[in-house]
């Protein structure tokens, strides 16, 4: 080994220039093992992606409302309460219930699959299927004959039927219809999967989730190879949840509305009470309304009090021009109580003794003139000055009597003044009692407005 000469890389040399031909000679020499491995890897990643089976997912939402007063248990099941993670919990438990994955095969036909050809999806090849739920498991074979498509069930081979290859073919207990591809085909098996096990198999691919913790929105995932199934499943399960609300809310809400209508005939009857109560509290008290009687009796009392006022200032005016009298009866005295008398104004408006002082001004002018001929001690002047005093007289009687008159007036006004007074005292009370009453009129018109808006929402 150590006689054989050394091999020199051409790369040893960090400062020689790379040969080109020679690295390209090298390479060219190995050109085979390359073109070899890169086709096995090819190979190897098309048998890889062929085998792969896409997944699909698809999802639907779904909102829950919360339950709405009154109404019946059968349907307050369906809308689980007020408490927003119970409701979605509930909610979530009967989605995924196998009661409704049972209506959902159904529908779409789940229990079918494709035996022949082998690893096709079933929207491939069959556009719709639907089976009821008595349906048998069972295998068909379809064939492409002159008149359409032939159907026998396997294993008996037994003909079933022909079918219009367009058409839909029928099935014991359901019926498919091919898409375009499965008309294309000269033959296909396709088989019915027992409906128990297709419904705990699509319980168990169901995601149902809320979208988040504070809304009460319900997602419904599904995930699988046939993007068309992948498509309706979450539909078709929304659809039946909200079918199977809706059938449970109607029921409910028929017995809502018998019972909210009991209420409003009942509710009617206590309105018509509740006005025949105030009818009666009013014919009672011999008011029109509280409102009404408080008004017209303070009206009433302010013009009694008005007028009281009018005739006591009116009296103490008069009585005022007296008080020169209530001393002894000089000429003086009734000098000035004839003065004040004839200055007040209360005594010119009421006219009291107008002849009397007319005569009474008569008699002073002509006095007045006889003095200016005559002396005071003359017979003629006597005459005038006992004639002024029986004046004076008759003028002091009439206002005395004037103002005895205004002193009943007076006292014949406070009785009523009195009446009207304790008549205010009992406005409170009447207007208590009444707001009562009107006050249960109204609750019970407030309570009619609700159940007649509850009883539209059933309706």
């Amino acid at each position: 080994m150590d006689n054989l000469p050394a091999v020199q890389s051409p790369f040893d040399e960090p400062n020689e220039e790379i040969d080109l031909r020679r690295a390209w000679q090298t390479v060219a020499r190995s050109a085979w093992i390359i073109v070899v491995c890169v086709g096995l890897a090819v190979a190897a990643a098309v048998v890889a992606a062929r085998r792969i089976v896409p997944q699909y997912g698809a999802a639907a939402t779904v909102r829950l409302v919360e339950q709405p007063k009154g109404s019946s248990p059968q349907s307050a099941m369906m809308y689980f309460g007020n408490e927003t993670q119970s409701s979605l919990a509930m909610a979530a438990e009967v989605i995924t219930s196998r009661t409704l994955a049972s209506e959902v095969v159904d529908s779409l036909g789940l229990r079918l699959y494709v035996i022949v050809p082998p690893r096709v999806v079933r929207s491939t090849l069959i556009a719709h299927a639907q089976f009821v739920t008595d349906a048998p498991s069972v295998q068909y074979r379809i064939t492409k004959v002159p008149a359409g498509r032939e159907v026998r069930v396997l294993p008996e081979d037994s003909v079933l039927g022909v079918f219009p290859d367009t058409g839909a073919l029928k099935l014991i207990g359901g019926s498919i219809t091919l898409s375009g591809e499965g008309r294309a085909l000269p033959k296909m098996t396709v088989a019915v999967d027992p409906r128990v096990a297709i419904a705990e198999a699509l319980r168990s691919q169901l995601v149902v989730q809320p979208t988040n913790k504070d809304a009460n929105v319900l997602m419904i995932s599904y995930s699988g190879p046939d993007s068309q199934l992948v498509r309706d499943i979450p539909n078709a399960v929304a659809h039946a949840f909200v079918r199977k609300r809706m059938e449970l809310d109607r029921g409910g809400a028929l017995q809502r509305m018998e019972f909210l209508r009991r209420q409003r005939a009942t509710l009617s009857a206590d309105v018509a009470d509740a006005e025949a109560a105030i009818r009666a509290y009013l014919e009672k008290e011999g008011i029109s309304g509280v409102a009404e009687q408080q008004q017209a009796l303070q009206s009433q009392l302010l013009s009694l009090e008005g007028t009281k006022r009018d005739l006591e200032a009116k009296r103490e005016n008069i009585a005022r021009a007296l008080e020169p009298l209530s001393g002894p009866d000089t000429l003086k005295a009734r000098d000035l109580f004839l003065q004040k008398l004839l200055t007040t104004e209360a005594f010119e408006r009421s006219g009291i003794a107008t002849e009397e002082v007319g005569h009474y001004k008569q008699l002073m002018q002509a006095r007045t003139d006889m003095v200016t001929r005559r002396v005071p001690t003359s017979r003629e002047v006597v005459d005038l000055d006992k004639a002024i005093r029986q004046s004076q007289d008759a003028i002091r009687r009439s206002t005395e009597t004037f103002l005895a008159n205004l002193g009943q007036e007076i006292l014949a006004l406070q009785p009523r003044i009195d009446g009207l007074q304790s008549s205010l005292k009992k406005v409170p009370e009447q207007t208590i009692q009444f707001q009562k009453l009107e006050r249960n009129r109204r609750i019970v018109e407030g309570m009619i407005t609700l159940v007649e808006g509850e009883l539209k929402d059933a309706e």
